[in-house]
């Protein structure tokens, strides 16, 4: 029996939108080297489509984004022979995407449900508009002090100052919803996922009648 490739990114368009979504629920949606590559890859070709004016980001499961890819930082570990840390490949990749996705033209809007932490934090971060779901926790240490620390800094630092995200990490507690918007992570609340798609196709179609 052939066990099926899960696609860790479906894509699908919706009138004026594409929508983006993480698609590893079982593992909660990690970003490494793979799904980096794949958003960059991605978010450069948007360009080239004048019909699409808006991005969605969102992800399956209950969680957004459970940080780094341990399976595929373990597969690194293992088959790396090179005396120089190859896991700054995965950090380089995480940043790229995130530096792609903030200098995108359209706008991208972001609902972040459950955990999100590492390179789902920066997209949280580097997203136009962000909707943080009320069951939302935010890790803080992994993004700041894992492997991709040096590469996620620059776009946390973006929403949150240094000295804030120096304290919330020293206090190891994850951040809720309505602490996360104060500190500009996100811009809005939604009480569930239902809610946030409701709240998103009002501003997609707000998007498309200003523009059209």
């Amino acid at each position: 029996m052939t066990v099926p490739q899960i696609q860790p990114l479906l894509l699908r368009r919706r009138n004026v939108a594409l929508w983006i979504t993480l698609n590893r629920p079982e593992s909660g949606n990690p970003i490494g080297q793979r799904v980096a590559d794949e958003l960059n890859s991605i978010f450069a070709t948007i360009p080239a489509d004048p019909s699409i004016r808006a991005v969605f980001l969102d992800a399956a499961g209950a969680d957004f984004c459970v940080g780094l890819d341990k399976e595929e930082i373990q597969s690194v570990l293992a088959g790396s022979a090179q005396k120089t840390d190859p896991l700054t490949a995965i950090g380089r990749s995480i940043g790229a995407a995130l530096r792609t996705v903030s200098q995108c033209a359209i706008p991208v809007l972001a609902i972040c449900q459950g955990t999100i932490a590492g390179g789902g934090l920066g997209l949280a971060c580097v997203a136009d508009r962000t909707l943080l779901v009320a069951d939302a926790k935010i890790q803080l240490n992994d993004a700041l002090h894992g492997v991709s620390s040096s590469f996620l800094a620059p776009f946390l630092t973006h929403r949150i100052d240094q000295s804030q995200a120096n304290r919330l990490v020293s206090k190891r507690q994850d951040i809720g919803a309505t602490e996360a918007v104060g500190l500009g992570i996100g811009q809005e609340i939604v009480p569930d996922l239902y809610r946030g798609l409701e709240r998103v196709d009002e501003i997609l179609k707000q998007i498309e009648n200003r523009e059209s």
